[in-house]
């Protein structure tokens, strides 16, 4: 009776066992599992350079044909090495059954899409920098040859593609293919350490109502479209790059994306245009011309920790621009403009804007009223300076500190220099204040006090007679 209840606890574990190997195979390639369960022959790997076919892509369909027939299991094609020039592409599994293929050091030139079904996954050499521009790359690539829709497709209209995944490869669209990756139709879907340059349109184009995506690592640059685009899905994006494309870095249609230590810099239309609610955490963005670097069109969104660093733009785009309703800013934000171009850091309406750093703007540094909007906003504990001019139009005010250069030489509002003519001498303000200007000032020739009293017209100060003193205001309007 025991050794009934073994037997049939050792056939449950197999499949399981098996799943594990293919795992393993996959990841640290097909003789670090056969090392692991020696004697074990519960995966079928198939090598491609074994197979018929008059080139590369042919032999690792036959390969994959066969590894499908044979319930699924795994295809070597790491023989495959330097330039392989295929005349098509590869369908990676069927509608209805995936296989994976496990790629080495080799450029596959492919005449047609590489197409992966559910549970379909490349998985190329782990290994490798990515920069899609100058420098190295990883060894496994795969590169358009001819024009195409994309060089790598995920599923198909009517034939969605689940628990798909693309590891380790990088994708070159050559100015031939019109997206680099294109999901069509698909669920779950995964991207670890790609890159995608060279595309027409979009490096990532997602279509599909995708749920529960996942890409880390995706290195998306020098594309002639967006880095990333999203129609629609719920996906979650970290540690990754979308700069230098020639349309925005990234483009959300819809929400569900949380995005976490990305950079999205060097795009000529903007950092990230976004239209649903989102979560965007922790990261760096360069605003581009004529776009802003994150331009928030929707409602509930939430931005804490990130950095917009040299936001200029030559029509007065803002580094944040909010055009939604309740929309909230909170925590941690740094912004520094560039010094004589115009830029305004924040620019909303119906949101709140609490514990930001602005700095460096050729503009106003925050503007919470919009014409037309700004009923409901909302501004806090924000430290505004060194913005030129000093103006802050935040509804409930802000921690505003205007500009201390005065671009000019002579005396201004903000600060100057006056002789006290009988101990006393006195400056008009240029500009018209409702609450009197907050100000200081010093006695340079001698360690002497001094008194300074405000008004909203003018400044008036007392003490040494013929002494030279240094002011510095700052309004509270």
């Amino acid at each position: 009776m025991r050794r009934g209840v073994i037997a049939a606890e050792q056939s449950r574990r197999l499949p399981a066992l098996g799943s594990r190997v293919l795992l393993w195979a996959a990841l640290f390639g097909v003789g670090a599992a056969v090392a692991l369960f020696p004697g074990r022959a519960f995966a079928k790997v198939i090598k491609a350079g074994e197979m018929p076919g008059s080139d590369a892509c042919a032999k690792i369909q036959n390969a994959i044909n066969s590894a499908v027939a044979a319930g699924g299991g795994l295809v070597d094609a790491r023989g495959f090495t330097g330039a392989q020039t295929c005349a098509g592409g590869v369908k990676l599994g069927t509608p209805g059954r995936g296989a994976t293929i496990e790629l080495g050091s080799v450029v596959l030139k492919v005449g047609a899409p590489f197409v992966l079904f559910n549970s379909s996954s490349i998985l190329g050499i782990p290994s490798g920098h990515m920069t899609g521009n100058a420098g190295t790359v990883i060894p496994s690539q795969i590169v358009a040859n001819a024009k195409m829709d994309a060089v790598v497709q995920v599923g198909m209209h009517g034939a969605p593609a689940g628990a798909a995944s693309l590891n380790y490869v990088n994708v070159e669209g050559k100015s031939l293919a019109t997206y680099g990756i294109h999901l069509i139709a698909g669920d779950s879907f995964n991207i670890d350490h790609v890159g995608i340059s060279g595309a027409v349109s979009d490096g990532l184009h997602i279509d599909a109502n995708n749920c529960c995506g996942k890409i880390i690592a995706l290195y998306s640059q020098g594309n002639g479209g967006d880095g990333a685009y999203f129609a629609s899905g719920d996906f979650m994006v970290a540690l990754s790059q979308f700069d230098f494309n020639a349309a925005w870095g990234l483009y959300l249609e819809s929400g569900g994306q949380r995005l976490t230590n990305i950079d999205v810099c060097g795009n000529p239309g903007g950092g990230i245009y976004d239209r649903g609610a989102n979560f965007i955490v922790e990261g760096q963005i360069c605003g581009g011309k004529p776009g802003p670097a994150l331009s928030i069109n929707g409602n509930q969104d939430t931005v804490i920790g990130l950095q917009f660093l040299g936001n200029a733009s030559a029509n007065s785009a803002p580094a944040l621009a909010i055009n939604g309703q309740w929309n909230t800013i909170i925590g941690n934000d740094f912004e520094f403009g560039v010094k004589n171009e115009p830029t305004y850091s924040i620019d909303c309406s119906a949101s709140r804007t609490n514990s930001n750093i602005i700095e460096g703007n050729s503009l106003m540094g925050l503007n919470n009223v919009r014409s037309g909007g700004g009923m409901n906003a909302c501004a806090a504990k924000n430290l505004v300076f060194n913005n030129w001019p000093p103006d802050s139009r935040a509804p409930n005010s802000a921690i505003s500190v205007p500009a201390i250069r005065s671009g000019s030489a002579s005396n201004t509002d903000f600060s100057g220099q006056l002789r006290l003519s009988d101990g006393k001498a006195m400056y008009k303000f240029q500009g018209r204040y409702q609450n009197a200007p907050v100000c200081t000032a010093t006695d340079t020739t001698a360690a002497n006090p001094v008194r300074v009293m405000a008004t909203p017209a003018a400044l008036t100060v007392t003490g040494s007679g013929g002494d030279v003193v240094n002011y510095i205001c700052a309004g509270r309007n």
